[in-house]
């Protein structure tokens, strides 16, 4: 298991234990109960695929149960309700539980996605003769006139009965149909795809894995003459552009720098086919990314990383020569990059010599700041922002810098127009809400949450840039000089093993509990409520902050006293 993550029930052996009881059941159900009860037992209880390593499973008891070549598998491909019910299932369960990539990546959960994935989008002549050897995949062949009753209709008729993406029409006959391929891929893109939710970690990973491998299929090669039809049927369908890029349009626009954001960009080799399968359609979501870097507030290190992917890969010299191809010149866009990352630097850089200033001036704060160097985050975003100075450089063929103005940068405590934490949206009209007369709160109208959704209308939040203080405020009997070093000691531990050990023990030991009410906080949920109306729970947070009071610091000094005093007795 991932470090870190090792310690957490799993719940392995709970799901290899039902694997064992499914194997038993088998003989007092017929086929079509014992498929449906097998796809509820596996997929749709409270067992968690994804957090259940794969060298912790069965896979023997599984492949009985659900294996490829079982009768249960059959059965579900061979009947189309069951099917659909199993596809829904499979997308269901990935957005089932809020896991990093990290633990999802080597689940249960993936392996069988995987093999699901190479079942039905064969990359290779073998893959492709088990899949056309099924007793449920059917082919027809327009030069045999016995292979199904189909043959006695005519083309027009089974054309209008079926989505074009499906059949392909040359010679005023049927090349080729492939239905169980292509309900599998549809099904997969419209679950995954969906708009509706915030989409989690696993659910994009799934996007990510889909949509390489779809690309891949449909672009690798096959001596099967009808396969080597459909495949260049599917790459002129709509499928992709159909779900993929509303998705991509409305998170790439409203999901925050986190990790999260970089799945859906990361991979450089989906992004090429992407614009090698659609240049013209996906093209437009490059608008949408630079809107995204215009306003990201490079003093945050998850915005200067975020800016880092853009420069490095959706700005890589081959995307930039697609770009030029379809009349698009970045050189401008990379200019005007730059030009905010040197001034980011010049402002990060009069941060750090205030800083300076004010620990030499005060011996406490000056003794403070020693440990503080060691665990702030300041160094590591200037680096970061010097790369991708060294890149922009490169790019631009070392293009003169435009002066900047180092009296506006220096009192502007940040150069962006909008709030880092806000919604970073390109700026639209302002939806349809209500004001309520007692707390004066905003609240948004049907009309309203629809104009959101759609991405018509959105509130600016740039009014409210410098109205917050970001420093922490220390309150009554808080020291305030150490209130930063235990806010940041806090973001540094909080994935540290013993504070995993206590949000995932805190309700099963007494003593895990005990410390869990010192050292953890409350975290809030992290939703929209425009969106879903689904609050998934969050783990409670490392906060060392009641370290940084004048009580705590007398009871540590009184026992540093004690300690000091028993130790002078004995020696």
């Amino acid at each position: 298991m991932i470090q870190g993550y090792d310690y957490i029930d799993t719940g392995a052996f709970e799901f290899n234990d039902m694997l064992r009881d499914l194997h038993i059941r088998r003989r007092f159900h017929d086929i079509f109960e014992y498929s449906q009860l097998v796809i509820d037992v596996i997929f749709n209880r409270h067992f968690d695929l994804l957090r259940i390593p794969t060298d912790q499973v069965d896979f023997y008891a599984l492949d009985q149960i659900f294996g490829l070549e079982s009768d249960c598998f059959k059965q579900i491909c061979q009947d189309q309700r069951l099917f659909e019910y199993f596809v829904q299932s499979l997308v269901l369960h990935s957005k089932k539980s809020r896991w990093p990539v990290s633990v999802v990546r080597n689940s249960c959960y993936f392996e069988i996605y995987r093999q699901l994935l190479n079942r039905f989008l064969p990359l290779n002549e073998d893959g492709l003769s088990a899949l056309k050897q099924c007793d449920w995949f059917s082919t027809i062949n327009r030069r045999s006139a016995k292979t199904s009753a189909l043959r006695l209709l005519r083309p027009e008729v089974i054309a209008a009965a079926y989505e074009p993406e499906v059949v392909l029409h040359t010679g005023g006959g049927v090349r080729s149909m492939y239905p169980k391929v292509y309900d599998f891929s549809r099904l997969l893109f419209e679950g995954l795809a969906n708009c509706n939710v915030v989409p989690l970690f696993a659910q994009v990973y799934a996007i990510n894995m889909l949509v390489i491998h779809y690309t891949s299929f449909v672009f690798s090669k096959t001596s099967d003459v009808d396969f080597e039809k459909f495949k260049h049927m599917s790459r002129e369908s709509k499928m992709l552009e159909k779900n993929l890029k509303p998705f991509l349009h409305r998170w790439l626009q409203s999901l925050p720098f986190d990790d999260i954001y970089e799945e859906l960009l990361g991979f450089k080799e989906k992004m090429l086919l992407y614009y090698k399968l659609y240049s013209k359609t996906f093209i437009d979501l490059l608008e949408v990314i630079e809107n995204r870097c215009r306003v990201a507030d490079l003093t945050l290190l998850s915005h200067a990383k975020f800016i880092y992917l853009v420069v490095t890969a959706i700005f890589d010299s081959v995307f930039c020569s697609m770009y030029r191809k379809l009349k698009i010149e970045p050189d401008e866009f990379l200019e005007e990059l730059r030009q905010k990352v040197a001034e980011y630097q010049l402002l990060l850089e009069g941060q750090r010599k205030e800083k300076e200033q004010k620990r030499k001036s005060n011996w406490l704060s000056s003794a403070v700041g020693v440990f503080q160097g060691y665990i702030s985050s300041e160094s590591e975003i200037e680096k970061l922002l010097h790369h991708i100075m060294g890149f922009l450089n490169s790019k631009l063929d070392g293009r003169p810098l435009k002066p900047i103005d180092r009296s506006q940068s220096s009192n502007n405590s940040s150069v962006s127009s909008f709030s880092p934490l806000a919604n970073s949206t390109p700026k639209h009209e302002t939806p349809d809400f209500l004001i309520d007369p007692r707390t004066k709160l905003y609240y948004l109208t049907r009309k309203g949450r629809e104009q959101v959704i759609q991405g018509k209308a959105s509130f600016d939040f740039s009014k409210c840039i410098n109205k917050s203080n970001r420093s922490v405020i220390a309150a009554k009997f808080e020291i305030p000089y150490l209130l930063p070093l235990t806010a940041q000691l806090s973001k540094k531990y909080s994935d540290s093993r013993f504070v995993k050990w206590l949000q995932f023990h805190r309700h099963s030991s007494k003593l895990a509990g005990l410390l869990s009410k010192i050292f953890l906080v409350p975290s809030p949920p992290r939703y929209v409520p425009v969106y879903s109306k689904t609050i998934v729970p969050r783990l409670p947070q490392l906060n060392l902050r009641f370290m940084a009071s004048y009580p705590f610091m007398i009871v540590v000094m009184f026992v540093l006293f004690f300690i000091f005093r028993v130790i002078t007795y004995i020696f």
